[in-house]
């Protein structure tokens, strides 16, 4: 896998938090894959803790844990993402 995008939803231990527009990338490197990629909320919490650890819950029933860090661009409910792992298949 190495792009996808598409609408799916934010968790935080569980809980609801937003729905998002998502595009995201697997980056091969020496070491290791590292995922990044960004989220835009739709709908739900705009303001996401830069010091938390979410969920995004993509389509084709695909979920990875991620922090942010607030998009270049300063606006609100824009961020880029940091996959922590890899990606799974939901249960």
């Amino acid at each position: 896998m190495n792009d996808c995008q598409g609408r799916g939803r934010v968790t935080r231990q569980g809980q609801p938090v937003a729905t998002v527009e998502y595009s995201v990338q697997s980056e091969p490197d020496a070491v290791n894959s590292s995922i990044r990629g960004h989220v835009e909320v739709v709908d739900g919490q705009a303001d996401l803790s830069l010091s938390d650890q979410f969920t995004l819950h993509m389509e084709g029933s695909l979920e990875l844990d991620f922090q942010v860090a607030p998009a270049t661009d300063q606006v609100k409910g824009k961020y880029q993402l940091k996959g922590i792992g890899v990606f799974r298949r939901s249960s």
